[in-house]
């Protein structure tokens, strides 16, 4: 449920619904964008997770605004989900370090959002040389 319908359903209300009408009702991109990432973190319901689901928040929106689809930040979150929520706690059991904990999870969902970024800027560079 935490790996694949979460992410579903969070990617559907908050970059489907709150990020496209804020966009359409505030005029900007940004502004919407850090209302459904403030949301976002608060429907997480605690400081830790709420101030890292922020983060990661700002993120999938800017994917979404990118590919023009929630396609690419349902599958990051699932991602994020499925490393929070499996391995880590496996591989991290004999250690007690919260701050480890921390660093990998900011590290791995990273390792997927550089390659995303940069893939989605190669495919607006290319379709900007046919715009042009």
């Amino acid at each position: 449920a935490s790996i694949i319908l979460a992410p579903i359903g969070e990617e559907f209300i908050c970059r489907g619904v709150v990020l496209q009408f804020g966009q359409k009702s505030f005029g900007r991109f940004w502004i919407a964008n850090i209302f459904q990432a403030l949301l976002f973190g608060v429907i997480h319901m605690n400081w830790v997770q709420g101030i890292y689901a922020f983060v990661i928040g700002l993120v999938l929106g800017y994917l979404v605004k990118q590919y023009n689809t929630i396609l690419p930040a349902m599958l990051l979150h699932m991602v994020v989900n499925f490393s929070s929520s499996t391995w880590i706690a496996y591989l991290l059991e004999p250690v007690p370090a919260t701050l480890l904990i921390g660093i990998i999870l900011c590290v791995v969902p990273w390792l997927v959002i550089i390659p995303l970024l940069l893939w989605g800027r190669k495919k607006k560079e290319a379709i900007d040389i046919f715009v042009e």
